[in-house]
């Protein structure tokens, strides 16, 4: 299937509430998101609560170590866990076990 041109210049054709996956376009409400500023300093999103807050800007490394000591885990076994991720991943991994073992 060829693309069209509008597709070929890289504009969007979709609102910005709209994800296109495959072939389907899914409505995405963002608005309970915050916009920040990751530890590389790229734009990006978090849910507001407050592990997101205390990982805000934090590098991996220390994100590994805030994820150890609530989670009472060496940082060696969480790492061994987590090395075949990306580190987008590993932090939303890590993120997601803290915020399980505060609930």
């Amino acid at each position: 299937m060829a693309k069209s041109k509008t597709a070929r210049k890289g504009k969007k054709t979709a609102p910005a509430t709209l994800k296109r996956v495959g072939d389907k376009d899914h409505k995405v409400d963002l608005s309970h998101y915050s916009k920040v500023k990751s530890a590389s300093g790229n734009a990006s999103l978090d849910n507001g609560d407050d592990v997101a807050k205390k990982l805000r800007g934090a590098e991996l490394d220390d994100v590994y170590k805030a994820a150890s000591k609530l989670l009472k885990e060496p940082v060696t076994a969480l790492k061994s866990k987590y090395k075949h991720l990306n580190p987008g991943m590993q932090r939303m991994n890590l993120g997601n076990r803290m915020r399980g073992a505060q609930a």
